[in-house]
């Protein structure tokens, strides 16, 4: 099973193997499984596998419409 490209914010911390990584940014990642493991697997913009969905949320968030509006919405109401 493969997912198209989607943006994700980062919510880790970078590291040693993956320093350039900035903590609450949008990333445009392109994530697949197979359906002999069902390990999700960054393959773009980088390589990068993890052991499960698990963990993968643990430190990527998927980005939707909804979300976006919702964070507009803060932001106008900070303005205030």
């Amino acid at each position: 099973m493969e997912k198209n490209k989607m943006k994700y914010r980062f919510l880790g911390q970078p590291d040693e193997i993956f320093p350039e990584l900035e903590h609450g940014k949008i990333y445009n990642l392109k994530v697949v499984t197979r359906f002999w493991s069902k390990k999700p697997k960054i393959i773009r913009p980088f390589g990068c596998p993890y052991r499960n969905w698990t963990t993968f949320y643990q430190n990527w968030r998927p980005i939707t419409m909804e979300m976006v509006r919702l964070e507009n919405r803060g932001l106008d109401n900070e303005r205030k």
